[in-house]
């Protein structure tokens, strides 16, 4: 009868020591937060907050830093203009005034633009030298833009509108009318935009009638020849 005793005993203590082991030794603290693919996780219910660093950042070396020491995984990228790294689409490295305008845009209207992203677009200048012939010239220029997609034709109006009220002027020069793409050019002081509407895919069955709206800006300031 004791030797059972003492072979239950046996068992449960070492029950007991591998649920210890398990539990503080491999498992670590229960209530805690773990770093896992450079992010912190719940182990069990802490009380506090996961920390603000420390997780994965020292995984953020080697490839995934440019050759100025810009983290390139979490978006960041060198601006030679201003030394320093940033991310585009918070901190503008060039085209700052078609940054601005274009967030002026999404707050006013407040319609589900996309995010703001660099683009290049063709605009027509009217220069000194080509005002004899009447002919303006055509550059392509970097800028910024903004884009919605799959919605009414009306909006593009009201977009329009509002471009008007902010005292921009239309630019002749800077005009295309087509059945499945339509440009309207936008000039005020050094900021030019160009509004484009595109038809919408005819196989999307009941949006057939609706467009998609790009909008791109630029400031030609530096401009060499105006």
């Amino acid at each position: 009868m004791k030797n059972k005793f003492y072979i239950l005993s046996l068992c449960l203590l070492s029950v007991f020591t591998i649920v210890f082991i398990l539990r503080f030794i491999v498992g670590g603290d229960e209530d805690s937060w773990l770093c896992e693919d450079n992010q912190w996780v719940k182990h069990g219910q802490p009380s506090y907050d996961h920390p603000s660093s420390g997780c994965g950042e020292d995984k953020l070396i080697g490839g995934d830093k440019d050759k100025h020491d810009c983290l390139i995984a979490a978006g960041y990228s060198w601006c030679q203009e201003k030394e320093k790294c940033l991310r585009e689409w918070e901190e503008p490295c060039i085209q700052e005034k078609a940054f601005e305008y274009l967030s002026k845009v999404k707050n006013d209207t407040n319609l589900s633009f996309s995010g703001i992203g660099n683009t290049s677009f063709t605009w027509n200048f009217l220069t000194s030298e080509s005002k004899g012939d009447g002919n303006p010239l055509e550059k392509e220029i970097q800028g910024k833009e903004i884009n919605l997609e799959n919605t009414e034709s009306k909006v593009a109006e009201e977009i329009e509108n509002y471009f008007q009220k902010e005292n921009f002027k239309i630019d002749s020069f800077n005009l295309a009318d087509g059945t499945i793409i339509s440009k309207q050019g936008y000039k005020k002081d050094n900021l030019v935009c160009i509004i484009t509407r595109s038809l919408v895919d005819s196989n999307q069955g009941d949006n057939i009638n609706n467009i998609n709206i790009k909008i791109e800006c630029s400031d030609i300031t530096n401009i060499d020849f105006l």
